[in-house]
């Protein structure tokens, strides 16, 4: 069916009826999705909201009948304190009617909304009335507010705040289902276009594969057998598409490449037999074959040269007789090898200086380590520090004789080896000295 259309048309026929089938399920998807969002952000952004500010009048609300409860139990200045918390909690519950007036738009909303106001007015009536009698000593009256008319009031206007919470909430729950059956159905209809989709690009696929894998598994037998050594087998496919023209390229590339193995077996033998003098004859071959052989020839004589003179320098460094670094110019790996041998060359005429300075007593030898595996620098620092503790305590030693305070020691604990010998035999010193002149320091005294 595709033997002769280009891999590339087969490929974008394929792609092409894949993409379009992704964008009628993209599409579909993105729509409901979209519708799905605004039933959310409604929910989110109106509906609940509406129920948070109406719970909060509610808690308003059972405040004051707290401050109420309050101003009748205590009396003078507490008393007066509970008044003057009701002006925050009105402000409180004036504050979300307004706001609620301003978000609710639904018919039936507005109504209880109305409603609430509504049961506002005679609640406040009786709130003001029942403030009244307590300024002026009317307790008993007062008391009788609390679990009468006042207790009526604040229970008719708690109703109708509730009455306006279950319609929200009605709403949020009508409006959360909606979501839900959107979503359900959203979820079918995806399941459906994206069953046929993947359906018809299964067997879309398979056809175009199909006419690719094929000749191309000829091509790759044949590959596998050049892989192996073995280029006698001619390659026969014939087709107009891209595997056919790669046929022809290969047959051409199979007579290249038995000429070019020719020529690098010659010069394998020949490195191997030490015969580092022999070169291929590049002009028999076209092309970036020409350059391989050329390259291999080219490799054989840069080759020489630097392994050479790295010999010399190795052979000279074994026996202890360090040459002056290499001032020739190589290239790639070859100067690596030979800034390598300068860097020894370096290190190593460095790590002879410091060990002549240390020996000299100066201490003050910058030591480069060049790696944690450079044991020998390390070395060298291990002794200008130990060295260094050495002195610097015995010059602590000599200071405090000095001054007088014979009973100084120096912590022989810090240091190694002989150099801990060193510092023991000055404190003891100290010792045989210390005792004899505190006896006379005693008798004397």
């Amino acid at each position: 069916m595709f033997r002769n259309i280009k891999i590339g048309t087969r490929l974008a026929i394929g792609f092409s009826a894949i993409l379009a089938l992704l964008i009628v399920v993209v599409s579909i998807g993105v729509s409901r999705i979209n519708e799905i969002n605004g039933d959310i952000r409604s929910l989110v952004r109106d509906d609940f909201p509406k129920t948070v500010i109406a719970n909060e009048i509610i808690d308003a609300l059972n405040v004051n009948a707290r401050i109420l409860r309050n101003i009748y139990i205590f009396k003078d200045s507490e008393m007066q304190k509970e008044i003057d918390l009701l002006p925050e909690k009105s402000r409180v519950i004036t504050a979300g009617i307004e706001k609620l007036d301003k978000m609710i738009a639904t018919d039936v909303g507005k109504i209880s909304l109305q409603k609430v106001k509504d049961a506002r007015v005679p609640y406040l009536a009786e709130v003001e009335r029942y403030l009244s009698l307590i300024k002026s000593g009317q307790r008993e009256e007062a008391a009788g507010m609390l679990s009468g008319t006042l207790r009526n009031t604040q229970d008719n206007y708690i109703a109708a705040v509730l009455s306006l919470v279950d319609g929200q909430s009605a709403l949020i729950v009508q409006r959360g289902q909606a979501a839900e059956n959107l979503a359900a159905s959203a979820e079918n209809l995806l399941l459906i276009l994206t069953g046929v989709a993947a359906v018809l690009s299964a067997v879309l696929g398979w056809l175009i594969t199909r006419s690719i894998t094929e000749p191309t598994r000829q091509l790759m037998n044949h590959a596998n057998e050049m892989a192996a050594g073995n280029f006698g087998n001619t390659v026969t496919l014939s087709q107009q598409d891209e595997v056919g023209i790669l046929a022809q390229s290969l047959r051409t590339m199979q007579s290249a490449v038995q000429t070019m193995i020719a020529d690098t077996a010659l010069l394998s033998k020949a490195a191997v037999d030490g015969k580092l003098t022999t070169r291929a004859d590049a002009s028999q071959h076209q092309g970036d074959f020409r350059k391989i052989v050329q390259g291999v020839n080219d490799t054989l004589d840069a080759v020489i040269g630097p392994l050479n003179v790295a010999a010399k320098y190795v052979e000279q460094i074994a026996i202890g007789d360090i040459p002056k670094p290499i001032t020739e110019s190589y290239n790639g790996d070859f100067n690596t090898l030979k800034n390598n041998l300068n860097a020894c060359i370096e290190a190593t005429n460095q790590q002879a200086a410091a060990a002549q300075a240390i020996s000299k007593g100066d201490l003050s030898v910058s030591i480069k380590v060049r790696s944690d595996n450079d044991i020998m620098a390390k070395s060298l620092v291990d002794v200008v520090q130990a060295v260094g503790a050495l002195v610097a305590d015995a010059n602590m030693l000599s200071q405090s004789t000095l001054e007088g305070k014979l009973s100084v020691r120096a912590d022989a604990a810090k240091h190694l080896g002989d150099f801990r010998k060193v510092i023991q035999g000055l404190n003891a010193t100290l010792e045989s000295v210390v005792v004899p002149v505190n006896e006379v320091m005693a008798v004397l005294g």
